[in-house]
């Protein structure tokens, strides 16, 4: 195959086997014609590409007019089919995937906050996720491990946005009120996936109930690291950490039923003075509340 020619090739598949997809291109200084006008359909999956006789041609190749004219041709392409412009509209499978698999979820998760996971249905979560019944049945066992997969996802969120407000060279204390102070704000910004957590998962089954379990036990770990900051704070009973992270769940769990968090940075300050002050004492508390930017 000649250096001035363009061939078509669907993806994935070899050159050779598709000998008659090939178009001319026009001498240099000339724009490419309409590949239809060469008798070419070009479906949006195709894959463009610009195959030359020999690989190192424009590196050895001594004319330099020679590879500047290869060049210049295939760089007049019209915009919709140059390599650039199909590669910026190619998804790979997998991301596309990715993507119908968080609209499916996030639809599921207004269908459990808003219905509660007893009363929500298979139907009512195939309309919420916009799938088929055979689909939803592919991506899930049945309603519990659709639940636990929402979920997870839920889960998901809050570690990303505590990584990303919790500063990681800080102490412990300066941890904990940024901590405290982005779960909170996830609760009030975003009610339905916190109701998941804090108040469905509950009510779910067995699966569901051992991922909650785990979730407050890796939250009372974080809590432990504080024993150190004092005589009191090592003299508390062993289940102190559980105790404060069942009185956060119930906390913000009253407020969600009732309506949800409208006054979040009061909350912040005062939940977050809650859980501290058994550490630090009072007025290292407060101070920590008021003072840890």
């Amino acid at each position: 195959m000649s250096l001035d020619t363009l061939h078509l090739v669907p993806p994935n598949r070899r050159a050779s086997r598709f000998p008659n997809r090939s178009v001319a291109l026009p001498p240099t200084g000339r724009p490419c014609p309409p590949l239809r006008r060469a008798g070419c359909k070009v479906p949006q999956s195709v894959r463009l590409c610009v195959y030359q006789r020999k690989s190192r041609s424009i590196r050895s190749d001594s004319s330099g007019d020679r590879a500047g004219a290869i060049l210049t041709n295939v760089a007049q392409l019209p915009p919709s089919l140059s390599d650039r412009s199909l590669e910026d509209r190619q998804i790979s499978r997998a991301t596309q995937l990715a993507e119908r698999r968080e609209r499916v979820l996030a639809g599921m998760t207004e269908v459990f906050a808003k219905r509660g996971y007893q009363a929500a249905t298979v139907e009512n979560l195939i309309r919420g996720g916009k799938i088929s019944m055979g689909n939803f049945y592919k991506e899930f066992d049945g309603k519990e491990d659709c639940f636990l997969q929402v979920y997870d996802r839920v889960i998901a969120a809050v570690r990303s946005r505590l990584a990303a407000e919790v500063p990681s060279g800080r102490d412990w204390e300066a941890q904990a009120v940024f901590g405290i102070r982005a779960l909170v704000r996830f609760v009030g910004e975003e009610p339905m996936s916190a109701r998941i957590v804090l108040v469905e998962a509950q009510t779910s089954g067995a699966k569901v109930l051992a991922r909650y379990v785990e979730t407050q036990a890796a939250a009372a770990a974080f809590l432990r690291g504080g024993r150190r900051f004092g005589e009191a704070a090592r003299k508390l009973p062993a289940s102190a950490e559980d105790a404060a992270v069942s009185g956060l769940v119930w906390l913000l769990q009253s407020r969600l039923t009732r309506g949800g968090l409208e006054d979040t940075e009061r909350l912040c300050e005062q939940i977050t003075q809650m859980v501290l002050e058994p550490y630090l004492g009072r007025e290292r508390a407060v101070r920590a509340v008021r003072n840890v930017h």
